[in-house]
């Protein structure tokens, strides 16, 4: 949130407020305080891992600003959120039921984020998308059948996210889905960072 605090506040920013429902822009100071307290209950939740009250309240606030502005819905920001609300079943550090509830749904969450993900991007959209934004920095520097293999990489893309969803979701080879995420993301950071 600190990293993007242009999207958590109204005003003075390039891209416009969008609040639900008809509800009108919060003005100044108002957001600001908003965004104090969304951060105060994101430090107080790493504190107190386990305090319900702690996470209901951090849930509450990122729901009234994403209600207050549509813009604050991007794709991390209601991942973490849904993420947060199974927490809010776990009464403390000692409820076993509670937290493996809570970690079981947020483990379907996180495997139909993968699943769903691969899916969406079956296309020639996605294609072309990969092409210009993900690995253009590579398919500059390179020629021949490495270029061509670049190329062909992403037909393969949605299907690792599927696969890795579906290794997720099986106990026996959970552990294989989580190096290939971790190898998917590696290598996302490295065409869009050094390479990119």
């Amino acid at each position: 949130m600190v990293l993007s605090w242009p999207l958590w506040l109204s005003g003075g920013r390039a891209f416009p407020v969008l609040p639900c429902f008809g509800l009108g822009e919060l003005p100044a100071p108002f957001d600001w305080f908003l965004f104090a307290v969304a951060l105060c209950l994101c430090g107080g939740a790493l504190v107190r891992v386990w305090d319900r009250w702690v996470i209901l309240a951090l849930v509450a606030v990122l729901l009234l600003l994403g209600v207050l502005d549509q813009m604050r819905w991007q794709p991390w920001a209601y991942q973490y959120l849904l993420c947060l609300i199974p927490m809010v079943l776990v009464t403390g550090r000692d409820d076993r039921d509670g937290l493996g509830a809570s970690l079981d749904v947020v483990r379907l969450i996180v495997i139909a984020i993968y699943i769903w993900g691969g899916i969406h991007k079956i296309g020639l959209q996605f294609q072309r998308t990969y092409e210009s934004d993900v690995v253009a920095g590579l398919l500059e520097a390179t020629r021949g059948w490495l270029h061509e293999l670049i190329l062909w990489s992403g037909h393969l893309v949605p299907w690792t996210e599927i696969l890795i969803g579906i290794l997720l979701l099986l106990p026996r080879v959970r552990i294989a889905g989580v190096l290939m995420a971790m190898a998917m993301h590696a290598f996302i950071l490295l065409t869009l960072g050094p390479f990119g």
